[in-house]
């Protein structure tokens, strides 16, 4: 993802919030994925499989949580893209979507699952479902436009779970 478009101030490169986004980092990938999520999305907070963080502190070879065929599962980063923020990546286009489970921040363009199938964040309008981590839809209650640093793992599984601060994450 990434687009060569020069005009920075109307582009929207496929990303997450820098500031606001985490993601859950798992250390030990014998445990089961669903110990993972609750040390990072759950109750049970910080744990000795996983934790969660923001997606600025992930590297290449790190574990994550994504989904896959519905259910939870490790994937590896192969790279994080604007991991160090650049002059250029000042700031970029943000969503920022309110949904029933928290919030997540991404541009326009980042590609997330919305409603049955995947589409680009701006077509997650008000009344639209995403799908979180445990298989229930997050309506979403309103969308807000705003303009800050991006950053973007790539993993392998091509995708991942995404959560705002302390909301739960989305696909």
């Amino acid at each position: 993802s990434g687009g060569d478009d020069d005009d920075s101030s109307s582009s929207s490169n496929p990303c997450f919030a820098r500031e606001t986004t985490t993601a859950c980092r798992v250390h030990d990938i014998a445990a089961p994925p669903a110990d993972a999520y609750a040390q990072c999305f759950g109750e049970e907070g910080r744990g000795a499989a996983a934790a969660r963080v923001l997606m600025t502190s992930l590297s290449a070879g790190d574990y994550v949580l994504t989904q896959a065929d519905g259910a939870l599962a490790h994937t590896r980063v192969i790279l994080n893209q604007h991991k160090v923020a650049r002059d250029s990546d000042a700031s970029s286009p943000l969503l920022t979507l309110y949904h029933e489970r928290g919030t997540l921040g991404l541009s326009p363009d980042h590609v997330l699952r919305v409603g049955d199938g995947f589409g680009p964040a701006r077509t997650a309008t008000a009344g639209a479902y995403l799908a979180a981590a445990d298989g229930k839809p997050a309506r979403v209650s309103r969308v807000e436009v705003s303009r800050g640093g991006v950053v973007n793992p790539l993993t392998v599984a091509g995708t991942i779970l995404a959560a705002g601060p302390t909301s739960a994450p989305v696909l």
